[in-house]
């Protein structure tokens, strides 16, 4: 048998042309889309904003706290919303959320996740944005 596509390019629903990223989940296993820091890594000791666009149908959560959530892997994992993970119907929603990087230095594989974990269900993810906040 062929394995189900878990993660493509999505070029008939999008927020910003040409195309969004499409995750859909039919078990429990954890999907993730993820952009790992190659040449512009996050500076120490800094704040930035992360932001992108969701739009989620019929995401069922498969046990408490199932969801979708965004995991900036800095020198740890930092996972936000920090609860409840958005599940649902929704059309396109902007998710932001602010943080400051640690002091020390940052995993090898430091970066941005998407994930859906432990739920059901279709999630469409664009224009994912991180940007230093200068005050």
């Amino acid at each position: 048998g062929t394995k189900p596509v878990l993660c493509e390019k999505d070029n008939k629903i999008f927020f910003s042309a040409p195309y969004s990223m499409k995750m859909t989940s039919n078990s429990a296993a954890p999907i993730t889309l993820s952009q790992q820091f190659t040449e512009q890594k996050l500076k120490r000791d800094t704040k930035y904003r992360i932001s992108f666009m969701l739009k989620m149908d019929n995401v069922k959560p498969l046990k408490p706290g199932g969801g979708v959530t965004l995991n900036l892997v800095d020198c740890q994992n930092n996972f936000f919303p920090k609860s409840p993970w958005p599940a649902g119907t929704a059309d396109w929603t902007r998710m932001s959320f602010d943080f400051k990087t640690a002091k020390k230095p940052p995993r090898k594989n430091s970066g941005v996740e998407i994930k859906m974990l432990s739920c059901t269900g279709t999630v469409w993810v664009d224009n994912v944005s991180v940007e230093e906040i200068t005050e």
